[in-house]
């Protein structure tokens, strides 16, 4: 008939919109749109080459490397790592093999420990490097430029560590050993490492199982 009715008054045929105001029938729950879900920041750390180890590690004031970023990060937790090239952090050296990057900790199945890249341009992890040319005439390449402390640049040691969008490069020895369970390296280039550019269950006893490695691109080790 053309008038307007307010809430709870009998159904109207055709197309019209009620006036009324809004009074809900009391004991009827009305489900209202609900915010998206945010991680909380206490999550995430963040890491750039601009930033400090003193810091607490937030987007605004991120942590410089990322060992001491992996060595905060428990299950559940994130590791943003902005763009560039990161080098010389050698860290957990036992005689001559040295860790750019170790991670000793584990996530679970519902909450892995997530190290991946943020934001616009690559992440790169390189090396100390190593000499292609044969300079003492042994008719072998030269190799490491410091065989003293020769390199790998990730060790998986823990379960659950899911690493993504990163760049492996120039070691003299290794690009990236998975020595855990359950852990997922995937969208990764590893390349022109001096030993291999990623190994599973090289460098630890006991049994290493579930690990995923996809879509990975490998190229130019130089002894595998």
């Amino acid at each position: 008939d053309g008038n307007s009715r307010p809430v709870g008054s009998a159904w109207d045929i055709g197309a019209y919109e009620y006036t009324g105001g809004y009074n809900p029938t009391p004991g009827i729950v009305i489900d209202t749109p609900q915010p998206p879900v945010v991680v909380p920041v206490a999550n995430t750390l963040y890491v750039s080459l601009t930033g400090s180890d003193t810091n607490p590690g937030t987007e605004a004031a991120p942590l410089k490397t990322i060992q001491k970023a992996v060595t905060l990060a428990t299950a559940g937790k994130t590791v943003l790592i902005k763009a560039g090239v990161y080098q010389n952090e050698l860290a957990n050296c036992s005689g001559a093999t040295c860790t750019f990057v170790r991670v000793d900790n584990s996530g679970t199945a519902a909450n892995p420990i997530v190290i991946k890249a943020y934001g616009n341009g690559p992440v790169t992890l390189r090396g100390l490097g190593f000499r292609d040319t044969d300079t003492d005439n042994d008719g072998l390449a030269d190799g490491p430029l410091n065989p003293s402390k020769r390199e790998k640049l990730l060790d998986i040691r823990g379960n659950y560590v899911y690493v993504s969008d990163l760049e492996f490069t120039n070691s003299q020895q290794m690009g990236i050993e998975i020595n855990g369970s359950f852990n997922k390296v995937e969208n990764v280039v590893s390349h022109d490492n001096w030993s291999t550019n990623i190994a599973i269950g090289s460098s630890v006893p006991g049994k290493v199982e579930g690990n995923l490695v996809r879509y990975a691109e490998t190229y130019r080790s130089r002894s595998s």
